[in-house]
């Protein structure tokens, strides 16, 4: 697949950042890259505080909704949170639960299943809500689209209050667009026209927490229980692949602090299962170490596990039942990696690679892993992917997007074929009426506007930073800027003409690969490729020759100049420590 790499042009006075800060004017040329473009726009960014959160109050919605908790508790209500059952709508509602039963409410959490009722609020919720004898539905990480269920809560004199974090669907009439839902008693969402909170890429445990915040000050609790809530916020936020900027910098930030010396029983089982433990974390546990266990929960029809481990009290149960999540993640890996491979054939036989947006077809059992499997195509072949499974309603299905295609408002554009729908830019799930889904693999691909090819891979450079300036000084400055993530991912730097003195494999199986890099005669540098090792090594056959790849792996002087994209590191192995280069994308550039 062809690749773009763009080098970053953003101007400012790095010098004068790089003093007034004590940091190297590298580094202040990464923090203008990422949005900090002066002093005070540095210092949230490197060292922002909770203290630095917006006033609750000014999300739209949360005074109301805060406001009729606060009653709820005076008069004895009951409430039921509507979630949701990802690793965020777990995280949501316990949040949310945790925050009423300090206030005295009763609340129930009632998530809909996945395989049979399909994301957000639904009837059964609503009727379950009035069975019980609650007053309240409040959502969490859903419910920006549920107006069906929204109409038959207020027809049955239920209060409804929605926190969602989805972008907010509308309906569009000419030049009028009346967005929803309007039945709700409140919506609490930065995504809302006339919503006048600063920052709008909280997940929705971020969102449920500020309404935390406004609730626990309102009744004079102390702020530092509202802190406790921090390591669900953090690990919500890292696991729904949010923008690591503003505020959920600090989010991710406070949680892990707070993590890393937890009392937490569940969460201290789950972190001692995987050997975490005690040691220094950081926003890679969260998001590929903690926060998949939760997903996959939901995901394998398990979700009483994941809240069983977060309520549970006693050490050695909390242990058996972290074991239990461990394994259950563990199944969903095999089960995603085979639905995986099903879909790549499924796309095959029916020449849907030709397409510029791929939608492949998978048997029920993979429907509680669409969204993975249609990441995974996404990242194979660089276009959007959709993955359908046909059920009672129609297709149900989730998708995946890159970043030239906006699938939200591609999906907006064609909202009378759904069922129901709901997502973001980047991703989406859907249910298609069953008689209209040629109409949408129709639309889907033709008003795309994307090139059957694919999107070419794009590969975002900061700096091209010359391998001398790369120092053990340098790397640790460089560790400022996490965490890292989506919206902020870890400085990757390039240089052309790199020489390359010697080649080598590493380890028994040969999957990766050690390179001595240098330029302009400069002292040579170490760099490791762990991505196709020999995918690497054929394209320096194919543009070098054998005799110049011979002598590479010789360690002989060559020809063999190349343009490489890298991350800094340092490599500890046996008590040595050493500055490595991580190669992550190389190319040739004629000279």
């Amino acid at each position: 697949m062809r690749e773009q790499w763009i080098l970053a042009t953003k101007r400012g006075d790095f010098d004068g950042i790089a003093r007034a800060c004590g940091i190297s004017p590298v580094t202040a040329r990464l923090l203008v890259n990422r949005g900090a473009a002066t002093l005070e726009d540095v210092r949230r960014f490197l060292n922002g505080t909770l203290a630095d959160l917006a006033d609750p109050l000014t999300m739209l919605g949360v005074r109301e909704t805060r406001d009729r908790l606060l009653l709820a508790a005076d008069r004895g209500e009951g409430v039921t949170i509507a979630g949701d059952y990802d690793a965020d709508g777990i995280f949501s509602s316990v949040i949310l639960r945790t925050a009423l039963t300090r206030l005295g409410i009763r609340a129930v959490i009632d998530v809909p299943d996945r395989r049979d009722e399909g994301y957000g609020m639904n009837l059964r919720i609503v009727s379950e809500a009035l069975a019980r004898g609650d007053q309240i539905i409040l959502t969490c990480d859903n419910g920006v689209s549920a107006f069906e269920a929204i109409h038959e809560a207020k027809a049955n004199g239920l209060t409804v209050l929605v926190t969602d974090h989805h972008e907010i669907p509308y309906e569009k009439e000419g030049e009028e667009i009346r967005w929803l839902p309007t039945e709700a008693d409140a919506v609490v969402d930065p995504h809302q026209p006339g919503c006048q909170y600063p920052f709008k890429n909280l997940c929705g445990a971020g969102v449920a927490f500020t309404l935390v915040r406004a609730l626990y000050a309102a009744a004079q609790i102390p702020e530092e229980e509202t802190n406790e809530l921090l390591p669900f916020a953090a690990i919500a936020t890292v696991a729904d692949v949010m923008e690591l900027s503003g505020e959920n910098r600090i989010l991710v930030r406070e949680g892990i602090a707070r993590l890393e010396k937890t009392s937490h029983p569940g969460l201290k089982a789950l972190m001692t299962e995987q050997d975490i433990f005690d040691r220094q974390l950081t926003e890679y546990h969260l998001g590929f170490i903690l926060g998949p266990c939760f997903n996959a929960a939901g995901r394998m029809g398990r979700l009483p596990l994941a809240f069983s481990l977060l309520e549970e009290k006693d050490p050695r149960n909390a242990q058996l039942l972290a074991q239990e999540l461990c394994r259950l993640n563990n199944e969903r890996k095999e089960l995603t990696r085979r639905g995986a491979k099903l879909a790549e054939e499924w796309l095959a036989a029916e020449d849907g690679l030709r397409e510029p947006v791929l939608v492949a077809e998978l048997p029920e059992e993979y429907d509680p892993l669409a969204g993975i499997i249609a990441g995974r195509l996404r990242e194979a072949y660089h276009k959007p992917a959709f993955v359908m499974v046909k059920n009672q309603e129609g297709y149900k299905g989730s998708g995946r997007s890159v970043d030239q295609y906006n699938m939200f408002e591609a999906l907006s554009a064609m909202r009378g074929l759904f069922v129901h729908f709901g997502g973001h830019p980047m991703a989406a799930g859907l249910t298609v009426k069953e008689e209209c889904y040629n109409e949408f693999l129709t639309r889907i691909r033709s008003e795309c506007g994307l090139p059957a090819e694919g999107s070419p891979e794009r590969v975002d450079i900061d700096l091209a930073l010359p391998v001398s300036y790369v120092t053990r000084d340098l790397i640790r400055e460089l560790d400022l800027l996490a965490p890292f993530g989506k919206g902020n991912p870890r400085p990757l730097f390039a240089r052309a003409h790199l020489s390359v003195s010697k080649l080598s494999y590493m380890g028994t199986a040969k999957r990766a690969l050690k390179l001595m890099v240098s330029e302009g005669g400069g002292a040579p540098a170490e760099a490791v490729f762990f991505g196709d090792a020999e995918g690497f090594v054929e394209f320096i056959r194919s543009e070098f020759g054998e005799e110049e790849l011979s002598k590479l792996f010789a360690g002989r002087p060559n020809q063999v100049d190349l343009a490489l994209a890298y991350t800094p590191r340092i490599n500890e192995f046996r008590g040595v420590r050493r500055v490595q280069l991580l190669v992550t994308n190389y190319c040739r550039i004629d000279r």
